[in-house]
């Protein structure tokens, strides 16, 4: 998992094989997912629900810019992805999430 702070704003990118998922956590605790990069695929790179984006690579889906989905909408919106990058993704938020709580306990 890679960090990256953006002033008041925390980003991860879950890196598996060829995929990619950048993610943050919203409101409630909940994670929110930004972009999915399939580098396998040959799909032409949109914005969700389907405006192209014809100047990014292949592969590339973006959320937002207003609402990205959580993590529990967009397996329902791309489930071929949930037993691979979803479940990495899922993991790594929760070990975020208990370093979080060990860090404001000490």
């Amino acid at each position: 998992m890679r960090v990256f702070e953006h002033g008041d704003r925390t980003v991860y990118r879950t890196d598996l094989g060829n995929m990619s998922a950048t993610w943050e956590v919203g409101g409630g605790g909940v994670p929110r997912v930004l972009f999915l990069n399939d580098f396998t695929s040959g799909a032409p790179a949109y914005r969700w629900p389907n405006e192209p984006m014809p100047t990014c690579r292949t592969g590339h889906i973006a959320f937002g810019p207003q609402q990205q989905p959580t993590l529990a909408a967009v397996i329902e919106l791309l489930p071929q992805y949930e037993t691979t990058l979803w479940e990495h993704v899922r993991m790594e938020f929760t070990a975020a999430m208990d370093a979080a709580r060990r860090a404001a306990q000490s």
